[in-house]
């Protein structure tokens, strides 16, 4: 359950990925974007929980960020071994 006076943010995708970057044609490259801004997304989540004090939350998303840096290192070898 939600907190009223919860500060941190929430983490929805933005509907603006790659809307300011060169299009890539090879496949997979819209998906190392969305892992990308998930990265940063985490990593301002856990900025805000430390500033809030809030430890448990700060742990939740380190494991999060965790689990979307191993996406993108799958995802990168994935891409080079496809060149």
């Amino acid at each position: 359950m939600l907190e009223v006076d919860d500060p941190t943010p929430v983490m929805v995708p933005s509907p603006t990925i790659g809307k300011d970057t060169e299009p890539v044609n090879r496949p997979g490259s819209a998906n190392l974007a969305v892992l990308l801004e998930r990265e940063k997304m985490y990593k301002t989540a856990m900025e805000h929980a430390e500033k809030a004090g809030q430890s448990s939350k700060v742990r939740r998303f380190g494991r999060g960020l965790k689990v979307v840096k191993s996406y993108t290192y799958q995802l990168v070898d994935t891409l080079q071994r496809c060149r």
